[in-house]
């Protein structure tokens, strides 16, 4: 069965019911794990999505590569940024041992304020979870026709090139957006760091 998620529709329903973020359980099973993480994916919880990963996550996708939680979640907070009008549908298409196959489908604004193209990805995701918590998250879709929808340069954007140049580019500003929207640490001021 598919569900299917239209992000801010969702977001304003669990506001107004109140509805408090999940939480790790480390007797879930692999699938109550990954319907649980795409749920909340659907929603654009990212706080409850954050609690599924292990800190030490491993994500890894056509275009981004992260070995922790930190990296992983400042991708998927850019994704989730209001205004791009993401919608999300997910199905899980079979569970093997402590691995969860996931297909996810996702309909957003490429996040560009230059571009704001639209775009429909089609994504195999193989989640692997241990004691209830996602410790490996891979994503599968062809690059050119991502690219295609992304970028305005047709069929130039598959030429190895300039898949390269805009994979580096892509990095970079994803990086570099994350960090910005990234939640702030709490700072200790000076009393707390000599201990008083």
């Amino acid at each position: 069965m598919r569900r299917t998620c239209t992000w801010s529709l969702v977001v304003a329903l669990i506001g107004l019911a109140g509805a408090a973020p999940g939480r790790a359980d480390a007797s879930a099973s692999p699938e109550q794990v990954a319907r649980a993480f795409y749920d909340a994916f659907c929603r654009g919880d990212t706080d409850t999505m954050e609690r599924l990963y292990a800190p030490d996550v491993a994500f890894r996708d056509e275009i981004f590569a992260y070995s922790d939680r930190a990296g992983t979640m400042g991708m998927w907070r850019v994704l989730h940024a209001p205004g791009n009008g993401a919608a999300f549908s997910y199905e899980v298409l079979g569970v093997e041992g402590d691995t969860v196959t996931v297909r996810w489908l996702a309909d957003y604004r490429f996040p560009s304020p230059r571009f704001g193209r639209k775009v429909h990805n089609d994504i195999t995701a193989t989640l692997v979870v241990r004691d209830g918590v996602i410790v490996r998250h891979d994503d599968a879709f062809p690059w050119g026709p991502w690219a295609r929808q992304a970028f305005p340069l047709g069929g130039l954007s598959s030429w190895k090139p300039m898949e390269r140049l805009l994979k580096g580019a892509l990095r970079f500003t994803v990086d570099r957006q994350a960090r910005r929207a990234a939640p702030a640490a709490p700072t200790r001021g000076l009393a707390g760091s000599l201990g008083g």
